[in-house]
């Protein structure tokens, strides 16, 4: 890899802006160029930053620039782009918010595993298995727990594509009977739905974190429900269709740009940005092409300054590699993007095979 340093100017440009994409992982704070920042304030590090330049919608400039090399390329910068490519990079290397649920504590220094439990008829890798058995769902529930899971993400409605709508009373039956029976336990669970009432009801009973695929943005009540509580909130880009027009590599401007301004929604709303997980959405209105892209530079999203949480588990987008396979049967593709995650220092990775991700997790570690 070649670093820039000389020459680390910015393109004389108006309406230019700069997004910061760490790069360069190392397990240990060394790298051939001699210096390196931390992670997120966990267990990775890193040598270097693809800059990318922005200016009306338009990528014009990408160039890696070394964490040895970068104040020499800020003090090339106007005191606003200064001030922008600050605030970007502290958010980078802060450390970030423990989970806290109840007596759980989730530190987020490392990656960490989330179960995947499906109450539902018609969820694409293994519904029905648990809907209407819920000792079956709880039994399940604890063994991925023992298998290496640090949380347990429950859902009751199917967020397939062409998935048909499910009324709040119908998922509050689907769900509720499962965090009734598992609150006695005080494990940490998230709730996958988009309905405020759901998440109201179940934290009636137990603390959960609220894992919403629109982002806060489908149910009018769901911004306010959660600004009022003191639980974690999942923010996951959601959009049908193609959003974009171009490279591959704007999509990750795009889905930043969006998160971004959800963050800032749920701020205004009361929700303080160390409560805010972020989930790029893969598979969600998406095209290979740009799935591809969000898991390859999904480092760039620590400059939004919040945990991430990856969910690319048995996937659509893992056939284009091993051929049109069911579900149960894309554990390797599930691996090598929850491997690939983990080196890009995403805290959070949302899988159905618990215990084979954690052993994974285990042997690549050991390996460095």
């Amino acid at each position: 890899m070649s670093f820039y340093n000389q020459n680390v100017s910015v393109p004389e440009m108006t309406d230019i802006r700069l997004y910061f994409c760490p790069t360069a992982f190392v397990n240990a704070p060394m790298a051939p160029s001699g210096a390196t920042f931390r992670l997120a304030g966990g267990l990775k590090w890193f040598g270097a930053f693809s800059v990318i330049m922005v200016s009306k919608g338009e990528i014009v400039q990408e160039r890696v620039i070394s964490v040895a090399d970068i104040n020499s390329f800020l003090n090339s910068l106007s005191t606003e782009m200064q001030l922008d490519a600050y605030r970007t990079i502290s958010r980078i290397v802060a450390p970030r918010a423990a989970i806290q649920l109840g007596k759980s504590k989730i530190r987020l220094d490392h990656t960490h595993i989330v179960g995947i439990l499906n109450v539902t008829p018609d969820s694409f890798s293994d519904g029905g298995l648990y809907q209407d058995n819920v000792d079956a769902a709880c039994d399940m529930t604890k063994a991925m727990m023992d298998q290496g899971a640090s949380l347990i993400d429950i859902g009751g409605e199917s967020t397939r594509p062409g998935a048909e709508a499910v009324s709040e009373e119908e998922e509050k039956l689907r769900v509720m009977p499962v965090i009734e029976k598992l609150k006695e336990a005080s494990l940490p669970i998230s709730v996958d739905t988009r309905k405020s009432s759901v998440i109201s009801a179940v934290w009636e009973q137990t603390p959960a974190i609220f894992n919403d695929v629109s982002a806060l943005s489908w149910d009018k009540n769901s911004l306010f429900v959660a600004a009022e509580k003191s639980y974690p909130v999942i923010l996951m880009h959601h959009e049908e269709g193609s959003i974009h027009e171009g490279s591959s590599k704007k999509i990750l401007i795009e889905v930043y740009n969006w998160l971004e301004k959800r963050i800032e929604v749920a701020e205004a709303a009361g929700i303080s940005r160390d409560r805010i997980i972020i989930d790029p959405g893969i598979g969600f209105g998406k095209s290979f092409q740009d799935n591809l892209a969000l898991i390859r530079g999904i480092a760039l999203f620590h400059g939004l300054g919040c945990p991430l949480m990856l969910g690319a588990s048995r996937k659509k987008l893992i056939i284009t590699f091993a051929g049109d396979t069911h579900p149960q049967e894309r554990l390797g593709g599930s691996l090598a993007i929850a491997l690939h995650a983990a080196d890009q220092g995403v805290q959070l990775l949302r899988v159905h095979d618990v215990r084979d991700t954690a052993q994974a997790l285990t042997v690549w570690q050991a390996l460095y």
